[in-house]
This record gives C-alpha cells, structure tokens and sequence, in this order.
C-alpha cells in the first residue's frame, strides 16, 4: 500500500516510540508497531499529505488536531521529539522518492509545518504532565 493511500483517521493506539522507550515501558505489547512501521508512518505520512492539500486547496482536513493527538500517543509512552524528527525524515525520503522538484518542495514545506505542529504539542503535553505532578 502506498503512502498516499492511506485513510487512517487516528494515531495508533500502542505506538512505541524508540527501542529504548519500549525497554523502559515493559507493559507495552511487543508486537507495537514503531513510528518507522507502516502504521506510524502512515499516520504521519497522511497528516503530511493532507496538509499539503489544505495549503493548496484552502480546505480543512483537522490536521492541527490530528498533530495534537499523535503528540499526545507519543507523550503517553514517553517519547521524545527525536522520535518524531526521526519519523518526519523516514516519511518526507519516503514521500519525495522520484517526485517532481516542484510537489517535493511542497511536500517538504508541508512536513516542515506539521513537524512543527507535532514538536509543539509534544511540548505542550510534557509541559501539562510536569506542572500536574507539583
């Protein structure tokens, strides 16, 4: 299945976020898919794709909150952005393969954006869990 065609509508549930994350989360299934897995990918590769077409088509496909709820999965398994960014550089090298110079530079600036999007709600996220536990 390609990446452009992708449907998913929410984060995966049981995203684990890096190798070492899943040595310190013991209770997190082992069959989880990594961000780096079609899954995780897919997801991002999808809020990648949709914001792409609501920069070009001025339409609203939700990306901020769908940004928001993929920080929040990975913020409940303790991930940390380098997980994202890694994420974000697998999904744009797999998106701009053999693509016109044109729809890449699209498609990188719309990546940049939700990468941006996904760090600040990780931030945000880890922000709320720290003055929570005061």
């Amino acid at each position: 299945m390609s990446t452009q065609q992708v449907t998913r509508t929410s984060p995966p549930a049981t995203m684990v976020v890096s190798k070492e994350t899943a040595r310190s989360l013991r209770s997190v299934p082992a069959q989880s898919p990594s961000p780096t897995s079609s899954s995780g990918a897919s997801f991002y590769a999808d809020l990648v794709l949709r914001r792409v077409e609501e920069r070009g088509k001025h339409v609203d496909h939700g990306v901020s909150g769908r940004a928001r709820d993929l920080a929040e999965a990975v913020g409940a398994l303790d991930g940390r952005p380098r997980d994202i960014v890694h994420l974000h550089t697998t999904v744009v090298e797999q998106l701009t393969e053999s693509t016109a110079p044109q729809r890449t530079a699209a498609l990188v600036a719309s990546a940049q954006l939700v990468l941006a999007e996904v760090l600040g709600h990780l931030a945000a996220h880890y922000r709320r869990r720290a003055t929570s536990t005061i």
